[in-house]
C-alpha cells in the first residue's frame, strides 16, 4: 500500500520502529525519504509551512531517521549530504526552516558590544595603543561565496574591533594577505568597484532605511557612499559627505603591488620567493554626528544599538595582458599556475555576519551594543531576545508580502493568504496585524511585544519601534 507522503514524517515519530528492526515503513522503496531527496525536502518544507501540530514532530522525525538509515542500511537524503552521524540539531541547522521551527532559533546574526573609552587611539594603523587592548577582536569573517575549499581564500584572514565615546566610534581592522594588492589609486564617485577593499555597512537606527557604506583599499583610497533604502527596495547610492573630523590610516607590512598596469614579473618573483606572512591594518575615525538621522536625537548621542557589518572583497590581478598579449590565454594560465596558491583566482567575499540574502540586505548585519564606560564586553551580554525576534517575524511578513506582490500586484491583510517560511505566526511573538491602503499596493504589519512596545514594518522594509 503506497505511502501518503503527509503521513510518512509523522509516523515515524507517532508510531516509533527501533532502530535494529526498520520494519516495512522504511524498507519501502515508496518511502520519500530514502528514494527521492527532491521529495524529502518538498514534503518537510511543506509540513512546516502548514504547521504541524507539535514543533518537537519534525526534529522527532529527522532524528529517527538517521538512526534509522544508519542500521537498515539506506542511503537516506541525510546520508547523501554526510550528515548521518551528526545530531538532530545539527541536521535542522542545515535544513534551517526546519530548525527554527523546531525550536524557534533565530539566524545565526553576530554580537558584538564595543566598550567605552575615555581616550582615543591615534589613529595610524598601527593598532598597538593601550586603549585598543580593552576591545575584543570579532570572529574571524566567513567566507560568503562558497570559496572556503579554495587554498587561496583560507590564508586571507580577517577581523576588527570597535572603540567609541561621546564623539566617535573608532574600528580597526586587520587583513591578513600573503600579496597586497590594489588595483584604484582613485575611487569613482558611484560606480561599481572591482578591488580588493575593506567596507563598514552602518545602520545607526536600525530602520533597514538611511544606509552608510565606506569602502577602502590597500593604498588607503576611499569613499563613502549612502542609500536612503536598501537597493531591492529602489533605493539608490549617493554620496555620503564625511566631515573634516573623519580620521582613516593604512599601515601595510609589505609592499602594496599595482597590477593594472602590467606586473607579472612581480607576482612570479613573489610566488617564488615568499617572503613572511603580509598584512594590510586599517583604522577608522568615524564621528558620530555624521550618523545621525532621527531629528530629535541630540546631534552626538547613539541608540544603545546598532546594525553594523564588516566585510572584505577581493578580484584577481589586473593585467593588461589581453590588450597586449597575442596568446592572453597562455599568459593567463601561466599567471594561474605560478600563483594559484597564493592569490585568489577568482573574486571572493568575506563577511563577519553571514548573509544568506545580499550584502544591502541590513536585518542580516550584526548587531552592535554601546557599552556603558564602566562596563567591559562579557558572555552575558546578550540582545533583547523578545525585539529580536519580533523583527524576524516582521521580516517573515516583508519577504511573503513581497513575493505576493511580485504574483499578483498587491498585498494582502490576511494572514491566510501570506507563504510564510520559517516559525507559523504567533510561535515566537504575538500574532501580527496587518492594515492595507485602499488599493492594496501599500501595507504595515504591526506586532506588540510587552510592556507597551509595538513593532512595525511596511512595504519598503522600513522598521520601527514605538509605544502603543
Amino acid at each position: 500500500m503506497p505511502i501518503s507522503p503527509w503521513r510518512t514524517p509523522c509516523a515515524i515519530e507517532t508510531n516509533p520502529i527501533k532502530p535494529s528492526q526498520p520494519g516495512e515503513l522504511w524498507d519501502s522503496p515508496e518511502n520519500p525519504l530514502i528514494s527521492d531527496p527532491g521529495r524529502a525536502s518538498r514534503v518537510i518544507h511543506e509540513a512546516l509551512r502548514n504547521g504541524m501540530e507539535k514543533r518537537g514532530i519534525i526534529c522527532g522525525c529527522f532524528k529517527r531517521h538517521l538512526e534509522i538509515g544508519q542500521t537498515s542500511g539506506k542511503r537516506s537524503v541525510y546520508d547523501r549530504m554526510n550528515l548521518q552521524n551528526l545530531n538532530c540539531n545539527l541536521v535542522v541547522l542545515v535544513l534551517w526552516i526546519a530548525h527554527i521551527s523546531c525550536e524557534c532559533i533565530l539566524p545565526p546574526i553576530k554580537h558584538y558590544a564595543i566598550p567605552a573609552t575615555l581616550t582615543a587611539p591615534r589613529i595610524d594603523g598601527s593598532l598597538d595603543d593601550v586603549e585598543w587592548a580593552v576591545a575584543p577582536w570579532t570572529e574571524e569573517f566567513v567566507d560568503a561565496l562558497a570559496l572556503s575549499k579554495s587554498s587561496s581564500s583560507t590564508q586571507l584572514k580577517t577581523r576588527a574591533k570597535m572603540l567609541w565615546d561621546e564623539n566617535f566610534i573608532y574600528v580597526a581592522a586587520q587583513l591578513f594577505d600573503p600579496f597586497i594588492i590594489a588595483n584604484l589609486t582613485r575611487m569613482p564617485e558611484l560606480q561599481d568597484i572591482f578591488d580588493n577593499t575593506f567596507e563598514m555597512l552602518i545602520d545607526t537606527d536600525r530602520t533597514h532605511h538611511q544606509l552608510k557604506r565606506i569602502q577602502i583599499n590597500p593604498l588607503g583610497v576611499y569613499r563613502a557612499l549612502q542609500y536612503d533604502k536598501p537597493p531591492m527596495d529602489g533605493g539608490r547610492p549617493s554620496v555620503w559627505k564625511l566631515s573634516n573630523q573623519f580620521e582613516s590610516a593604512v599601515l601595510n607590512t609589505s609592499e602594496v603591488h599595482q597590477l593594472v598596469n602590467g606586473g607579472l614579473d612581480k607576482i612570479v618573483n613573489v610566488a617564488t620567493n615568499r617572503e613572511t606572512q603580509s598584512l594590510w591594518n586599517i583604522e577608522w575615525a568615524i564621528p558620530i554626528n555624521v550618523l545621525k538621522h532621527r531629528l530629535k536625537r541630540d546631534p552626538h548621542s547613539i541608540p544603545p544599538y546598532s546594525s553594523f557589518q564588516f566585510m572584505r572583497s577581493g578580484w584577481p590581478p589586473m593585467t593588461n595582458s589581453e590588450g597586449s598579449d597575442p596568446k592572453p590565454r597562455r599568459r593567463r594560465r601561466y599567471i594561474s599556475t605560478a600563483v594559484e596558491k597564493l592569490i585568489p583566482q577568482v573574486p571572493y567575499l568575506q563577511t563577519w555576519s553571514p548573509i544568506p540574502g545580499g550584502v544591502l540586505e541590513p536585518e542580516w548585519w550584526g548587531t552592535i551594543e554601546f557599552l556603558p564606560l564602566d562596563a567591559r564586553p562579557d558572555s552575558d551580554t546578550t540582545y533583547p531576545p523578545y525585539e529580536a525576534r519580533t523583527r524576524f517575524a516582521l521580516m517573515q511578513i516583508y519577504r511573503a508580502q513581497r513575493a505576493r506582490f511580485d504574483r499578483v500586484g498587491q498585498y494582502t491583510d490576511d494572514l491566510t493568504e501570506l507563504r510564510i517560511d520559517g516559525p507559523r505566526m504567533g510561535e515566537c511573538t504575538d500574532l501580527p496585524v496587518i492594515e492595507t491602503n485602499e488599493n492594496d499596493t501599500k501595507y504595515e504589519a504591526r506586532i506588540y511585544i510587552g510592556n507597551g512596545r509595538v513593532g512595525h514594518i511596511r512595504q519598503d522594509r522600513y522598521i520601527w519601534f514605538d509605544s502603543e
